[in-house]
């Protein structure tokens, strides 16, 4: 379905539809940056404590 296409059944303006798209990934981005940083700090905890106790013992 095309943007005038939405724009026509739901009486809302092309500039109306497209804020609510740039809302809604602006959201999305802030989310993905935030699971990213907990990703880093969990790769980092991981890390350090690697180093703390040193290489594991080959099985």
């Amino acid at each position: 379905m095309q943007i005038g296409e939405v724009a026509a059944r739901t009486e809302l303006s092309l500039r109306t539809i497209r804020h609510y798209e740039e809302t809604a990934a602006a959201r999305k981005i802030e989310e993905l940056h935030r699971q990213l940083a907990r990703a880093e700090e969990f790769a980092a905890t991981l890390r350090s404590r690697l180093e703390q106790t040193g290489p594991a013992a080959p099985s």
